[in-house]
């Protein structure tokens, strides 16, 4: 019984954690290779080829965006 509470303890945590941090992404030089296509459909725009991106990758990254979004803005 005391592991279970332990175990839902950590996870609240952990959760905890997660939300609490900003939800900007680690940047690296080829970061808006995978951004780019799944930002301009957030706002409206279609997917287009971006330094030779295939759709799988953009569509994944919009899926995260769009089910982790930062609503305080």
């Amino acid at each position: 019984m005391y592991y279970w509470g332990w175990v839902a303890a950590l996870f609240a945590r952990a959760s905890w954690q997660r939300f609490a941090l900003p939800l900007d992404p680690i940047a690296d030089p080829d970061t808006w290779g995978y951004l780019s296509r799944a930002l301009r459909k957030l706002i409206g725009a279609e997917f287009g080829h971006t330094y030779g991106r295939n759709l799988v990758s953009p569509a994944f990254v919009f899926s995260l965006l769009r089910v982790f979004r930062d609503n305080c803005s």
